[in-house]
Order: C-alpha cells, then sequence, then structure tokens
C-alpha cells in the first residue's frame, strides 16, 4: 500500500501471499486503528477498496523505501516479527545486546540476535564490538533505517496512547 492509489483485497492476498481470513482480520485492525480505511469512491461492497490515511502516508513511504534497501539482499527481513521492533529499540541511541533485550521482553534471545544478524547484514544496522574486558559489541542504527526507526517510533507511540 505504498503507491498512492487505492487497493483491492484480491490484489494485497496476492502480494502478500497470505490467507484471506489473516488479511481480512489484519485490515479490520488496521482501519480500527486508524492507519487506512475504504475508499469513498467507486468500489463494489463485495470487492473493498482500501486506502491510507494521508496522515500515515509519510511513515508507509519510508518504510517502503526501508523495505527497497534492504530487499536487496532480503525482501522479507522488515516484515519478520521482530526486525523493526529491534530497529525502533536503537531508536533511542546505541544500545547492548543486554539493553536490547530488556527493551524487548517479550522476545527471546534468540529471537533478537537473530534479527540483530539480520539487519547488520542487510547494513540497517551497525555492530561494533568495544575494546573492553570482557568485549561488548554495541548496536547502533545505519542512517539509511533511522527515519523509519523514528517514524515507527512515533506511530507506536501515537497508537499508544
Amino acid at each position: 500500500m505504498a503507491e498512492p492509489g487505492v487497493d483491492r483485497l484480491a490484489i494485497l492476498r496476492s502480494r502478500l501471499g497470505a490467507p484471506r481470513g489473516s488479511l481480512i482480520q489484519a485490515i479490520d485492525h488496521l482501519i480500527n486503528l486508524g492507519l487506512i480505511r475504504r475508499s469513498p469512491g467507486y468500489g463494489h461492497p463485495l470487492r473493498p477498496e482500501y486506502l491510507v490515511n494521508p496522515r500515515w502516508q509519510p511513515v508507509v513511504a519510508a518504510a517502503a523505501k526501508l523495505a527497497a534497501t534492504a530487499g536487496r539482499r532480503d525482501p522479507e527481513l522488515l516484515y519478520r516479527k521482530w526486525s523493526l521492533p529491534v530497529l525502533v529499540s536503537l531508536h533511542a541511541g546505541d544500545r547492548r545486546f543486554g539493553e536490547i533485550c530488556a527493551v524487548l521482553p517479550a522476545a527471546t534471545d534468540r529471537a533478537i540476535s537473530i534479527a540483530l544478524r539480520e539487519l547488520v547484514d542487510a547494513h540497517l544496522i551497525r555492530r561494533r564490538v568495544n575494546d573492553s574486558a570482557p568485549p561488548a559489541a554495541e548496536y547502533s542504527l545505519h542512517p539509511s533505517a533511522c527515519t523509519v526507526a523514528r517514524r515507527t517510533a512515533d506511530l507506536a507511540a501515537t497508537l499508544c496512547k
């Protein structure tokens, strides 16, 4: 839904490869959150069309740009469960692994480790090993991911009010 205009359920389903029921639940949830809306224009009741609310269009555009950047190596990277939460956790500044785990208590250490490795490989975050005893790795956002991390954090803050 990154491109301006309407999307039909069938088009979204073919793009995402998602089961119809799951996609309808996700769309209903996004409508309840105010992120998307049904198109007020022409549309058959059995083939509804959806639009991103103009307020959230910059977030969607930034996410699409980041997904395209990350997608060169792994098109599904940002759609994985912990990729965006890890990016947002680094929005506040550099963090060590334990600090990321503390910010994301629902995630397992393994899930965070995998997400960090994939994000580093995609050049969306940087890993720097400090010369301390014992050595400690710090993670920070790559400049290409800063905009999406900031906007995603803003979106999460707005939705949680």
